[in-house]
Protein backbone atom coordinates (compact mmCIF):
# COMPACT_ATOMS: atom_id res chain seq x y z
CA UNK A 1 0.00 0.00 0.00
CA UNK A 2 1.59 3.46 -1.20
CA UNK A 3 0.52 6.14 1.26
CA UNK A 4 1.69 9.91 0.54
CA UNK A 5 0.02 13.09 2.73
CA UNK A 6 1.07 16.60 2.67
CA UNK A 7 1.97 18.04 5.78
CA UNK A 8 1.91 21.98 6.82
CA UNK A 9 5.23 22.78 8.90
CA UNK A 10 7.30 21.76 11.57
CA UNK A 11 8.78 23.31 14.65
CA UNK A 12 12.59 24.11 14.66
CA UNK A 13 14.90 21.63 15.86
CA UNK A 14 15.67 22.05 19.24
CA UNK A 15 18.95 24.41 19.26
CA UNK A 16 21.96 22.02 20.17
CA UNK A 17 22.53 22.23 24.03
CA UNK A 18 26.83 22.52 23.22
CA UNK A 19 26.31 25.47 20.77
CA UNK A 20 26.34 28.56 23.44
CA UNK A 21 27.23 30.91 20.83
CA UNK A 22 23.35 32.30 20.97
CA UNK A 23 22.35 31.46 24.89
CA UNK A 24 19.57 34.33 24.14
CA UNK A 25 17.78 32.59 21.09
CA UNK A 26 18.35 29.03 22.54
CA UNK A 27 16.44 30.33 26.21
CA UNK A 28 13.78 32.28 23.87
CA UNK A 29 13.63 28.62 21.99
CA UNK A 30 12.40 27.29 25.46
CA UNK A 31 8.68 26.14 25.44
CA UNK A 32 8.22 25.85 28.52
CA UNK A 33 4.04 25.53 28.60
CA UNK A 34 4.39 21.85 27.75
CA UNK A 35 5.65 18.73 28.22
CA UNK A 36 8.02 16.69 26.66
CA UNK A 37 7.20 12.77 25.78
CA UNK A 38 10.04 10.31 25.96
CA UNK A 39 10.18 8.01 22.48
CA UNK A 40 8.49 5.67 24.25
CA UNK A 41 5.43 7.38 24.13
CA UNK A 42 5.56 8.01 20.26
CA UNK A 43 2.56 6.77 18.07
CA UNK A 44 4.82 6.93 14.75
CA UNK A 45 4.87 3.64 13.05
CA UNK A 46 8.75 1.93 13.48
CA UNK A 47 10.29 3.01 9.75
CA UNK A 48 8.10 5.83 9.33
CA UNK A 49 10.35 8.83 7.75
CA UNK A 50 8.77 12.23 7.13
CA UNK A 51 11.02 13.87 4.64
CA UNK A 52 11.13 17.44 4.22
CA UNK A 53 10.20 19.01 0.54
CA UNK A 54 12.73 21.73 0.17
CA UNK A 55 15.77 20.43 1.29
CA UNK A 56 15.38 16.48 1.36
CA UNK A 57 16.01 16.01 5.35
CA UNK A 58 14.46 14.05 7.98
CA UNK A 59 11.82 15.81 10.00
CA UNK A 60 11.53 14.30 13.66
CA UNK A 61 8.04 13.42 13.85
CA UNK A 62 7.24 15.28 17.25
CA UNK A 63 7.58 18.23 14.72
CA UNK A 64 4.99 17.86 12.75
CA UNK A 65 2.63 20.52 12.49
CA UNK A 66 -0.97 20.71 11.17
CA UNK A 67 -2.39 24.41 10.71
CA UNK A 68 -6.29 24.66 10.84
CA UNK A 69 -8.23 27.79 10.79
CA UNK A 70 -11.18 28.49 12.31
CA UNK A 71 -14.12 31.33 12.73
CA UNK A 72 -13.46 32.35 16.67
CA UNK A 73 -17.48 33.13 16.62
CA UNK A 74 -18.09 29.38 15.76
CA UNK A 75 -15.31 27.66 17.63
CA UNK A 76 -17.77 25.27 19.96
CA UNK A 77 -18.94 24.23 16.17
CA UNK A 78 -14.96 23.36 15.29
CA UNK A 79 -15.00 20.24 13.58
CA UNK A 80 -12.94 17.35 15.90
CA UNK A 81 -14.21 14.36 14.24
CA UNK A 82 -13.04 15.57 10.85
CA UNK A 83 -9.34 16.63 11.99
CA UNK A 84 -8.76 13.93 14.49
CA UNK A 85 -8.63 11.33 12.35
CA UNK A 86 -6.49 13.03 9.54
CA UNK A 87 -3.71 13.60 13.02
CA UNK A 88 -4.03 9.72 13.97
CA UNK A 89 -3.57 8.42 10.37
CA UNK A 90 -0.86 10.62 9.12
CA UNK A 91 0.53 10.65 12.98
CA UNK A 92 1.09 14.62 13.14
CA UNK A 93 2.06 15.46 16.13
CA UNK A 94 0.73 19.19 16.02
CA UNK A 95 -2.28 20.68 15.45
CA UNK A 96 -2.04 24.70 15.58
CA UNK A 97 -5.85 26.17 15.44
CA UNK A 98 -5.95 29.71 14.42
CA UNK A 99 -9.42 31.43 15.55
CA UNK A 100 -10.21 34.52 13.50
CA UNK A 101 -12.96 37.53 13.31
CA UNK A 102 -14.00 38.27 9.48
CA UNK A 103 -10.32 37.02 8.50
CA UNK A 104 -8.24 38.86 11.25
CA UNK A 105 -6.64 36.07 13.38
CA UNK A 106 -6.95 36.81 17.06
CA UNK A 107 -5.60 33.67 19.14
CA UNK A 108 -3.84 30.44 17.99
CA UNK A 109 -4.29 27.24 20.19
CA UNK A 110 -2.08 24.32 20.49
CA UNK A 111 -3.00 20.77 20.66
CA UNK A 112 -1.17 17.65 20.67
CA UNK A 113 -2.13 14.38 19.33
CA UNK A 114 -1.40 12.65 22.53
CA UNK A 115 -4.15 14.86 24.23
CA UNK A 116 -6.51 14.68 21.68
CA UNK A 117 -6.21 10.94 21.72
CA UNK A 118 -7.07 11.09 25.19
CA UNK A 119 -9.80 13.28 25.29
CA UNK A 120 -13.66 12.82 24.65
CA UNK A 121 -12.74 13.32 21.11
CA UNK A 122 -10.46 10.15 20.69
CA UNK A 123 -12.92 8.11 22.85
CA UNK A 124 -15.72 9.00 20.45
CA UNK A 125 -13.95 7.79 17.32
CA UNK A 126 -12.72 4.63 18.57
CA UNK A 127 -15.00 2.24 17.31
CA UNK A 128 -14.90 4.03 13.99
CA UNK A 129 -11.26 3.96 14.14
CA UNK A 130 -11.58 0.19 14.72
CA UNK A 131 -13.94 -0.52 11.88
CA UNK A 132 -10.85 1.16 9.90
CA UNK A 133 -8.62 -1.06 10.79
CA UNK A 134 -10.47 -4.11 10.93
CA UNK A 135 -10.91 -3.14 7.04
CA UNK A 136 -7.23 -2.28 6.40
CA UNK A 137 -6.70 -6.18 7.46
CA UNK A 138 -8.73 -7.64 5.44
CA UNK A 139 -7.71 -5.36 2.45
CA UNK A 140 -3.97 -6.81 3.38
CA UNK A 141 -5.38 -10.40 3.35
CA UNK A 142 -7.19 -9.97 0.23
CA UNK A 143 -3.94 -8.37 -1.57
CA UNK A 144 -1.68 -11.24 -0.08
CA UNK A 145 -4.17 -13.73 -1.62
CA UNK A 146 -3.39 -12.61 -5.30
CA UNK A 147 -0.90 -13.64 -7.80
CA UNK A 148 2.59 -11.33 -7.38
CA UNK A 149 2.26 -9.11 -9.97
CA UNK A 150 -1.34 -8.27 -10.18
CA UNK A 151 -2.56 -5.25 -9.36
CA UNK A 152 -5.71 -4.50 -7.59
CA UNK A 153 -7.98 -1.46 -7.33
CA UNK A 154 -9.91 -0.35 -4.40
CA UNK A 155 -13.78 0.93 -5.34
CA UNK A 156 -16.22 2.75 -3.64
CA UNK A 157 -19.61 2.63 -5.48
CA UNK A 158 -23.37 3.06 -3.56
CA UNK A 159 -21.64 2.76 0.03
CA UNK A 160 -19.83 -0.42 -0.61
CA UNK A 161 -16.29 -0.99 -1.01
CA UNK A 162 -15.00 -3.58 -2.94
CA UNK A 163 -11.49 -4.70 -4.03
CA UNK A 164 -11.23 -5.59 -7.72
CA UNK A 165 -8.39 -6.92 -10.57
CA UNK A 166 -7.58 -3.76 -12.58
CA UNK A 167 -8.16 -4.59 -16.09
CA UNK A 168 -5.32 -4.01 -18.34
CA UNK A 169 -1.69 -4.41 -18.97
CA UNK A 170 -0.33 -0.99 -17.59
CA UNK A 171 0.95 -0.54 -13.82
CA UNK A 172 0.02 1.95 -11.54
CA UNK A 173 3.53 2.43 -11.08
CA UNK A 174 6.87 2.00 -13.11
CA UNK A 175 8.73 -1.42 -12.88
CA UNK A 176 11.60 0.69 -11.54
CA UNK A 177 9.27 1.59 -8.12
CA UNK A 178 7.42 -1.24 -8.14
CA UNK A 179 10.86 -3.01 -7.95
CA UNK A 180 11.76 -0.46 -4.71
CA UNK A 181 8.72 -2.77 -2.65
Amino acid sequence: MLVRLEMDACLPPDPDPHDLGDLTSQLNALDVSSSSTSSKDRICPPGLNIICSHNRSVVDYERTIEIVSHSRKFRSSFGWAEIYPQLLLSQTRNLFLGLHDFGRFSQVERHTLEELTESDIGEELQGDLRRLAKTLRLILKLVGEQEEGESLVLVSQDGKLSLKQREGERRVLPNEYMNLF
